[in-house]
């Protein structure tokens, strides 16, 4: 999926480096935020936005994630065609910074103190 993502980039007419290491920084994170989730819920913590049906599928986590990243990168492609070249990547740029932020939060968690049936 990663690699289509890159592909889809790359299809783009001629990307800038700038843009092109944006959208990989954006796959990276979001990537790291699928293991850091799985991480944190195998000591016992719990998801706080996802639901459950995602949130235990490693797979379909993977999927959202990448889904999210490839729906920023239109979202990008399509401000910088329009002439609003800044805000096509501050677009990929908060998206960093906010998957960032809870990507390190979920590696940071402590174990919870919770019992098995989550009380």
């Amino acid at each position: 999926m990663t690699a289509c993502l890159l592909l889809l980039c790359l299809a783009q007419p001629t990307p800038s480096k700038v843009d092109f290491a944006l959208l990989t920084a954006d796959v990276a994170i979001r990537n790291l935020d699928v293991v850091s989730t799985r991480v944190m819920l195998e000591r016992g913590n719990r998801e706080l936005f996802l639901p459950p049906v995602i949130v235990h599928h490693t797979p379909a986590m993977a999927l959202y994630s990448n889904a999210v990243v490839a729906a920023n990168w239109y979202a990008s492609r399509t401000l910088a065609k329009h002439g609003h070249r800044k805000l096509a990547r501050m677009v990929l740029a908060v998206d960093i910074a906010e998957d960032g932020y809870w990507a390190i939060h979920n590696f940071t968690l402590p174990k919870s103190k919770l019992d098995a049936k989550g009380k």
